[in-house]
């Protein structure tokens, strides 16, 4: 299933679960009214940036694996509340788990290491569907490689 359809789905039954409605979401997390009313929308055509997915999952107290839809089973989650510079802690990550950008780019299928070191120098912040690439290729959760878990 396409990951944009998932993403709706887990928000509107975590908003639905916990009795939140798009105003009090909104109101609690700083993200925009319309923001949230498209993601949860049958036409969203855009994944949340990074930052507001992590605002989301922690207010939801989820994984970004579960609202993503790469996890099947809700489970409590209490996240690192001081998240590293993602350009300074994605590099180590990627040497952490024995990889380096180059062996990287070939399994996640990118077309070369040049969005990387565009990571690493601060300059782009990854899109959501990237993330997903490199957490499979390098067999982690995307809450290790954003570094809300250790």
């Amino acid at each position: 299933m396409d990951t944009l359809i998932i993403f709706a789905e887990r928000l509107n039954g975590l908003m639905t679960e916990t009795g939140t409605d798009v105003k009090k979401l909104s109101e609690n997390t700083d993200l925009h009214m319309s923001d949230i009313c498209h993601w949860l929308s049958p036409n969203n055509k855009y994944m949340p940036n990074i930052c507001d997915l992590i605002t989301l999952a922690n207010y939801f107290k989820c994984s970004l694996d579960f609202i993503t839809g790469l996890k099947e089973e809700y489970e409590y989650y209490q996240p690192n509340n001081q998240l590293p510079v993602f350009a300074e802690h994605f590099p180590k990550v990627v040497h952490d788990l024995g990889s380096n950008f180059y062996r990287l780019a070939k399994k996640a299928e990118f077309s070369s290491t040049a969005t990387f070191y565009l990571w690493k120098s601060g300059k782009h912040l990854p899109h959501i569907e990237s993330l997903i690439k490199v957490a499979k290729a390098l067999d982690c959760s995307l809450d290790y490689l954003v570094g809300r878990e250790n």
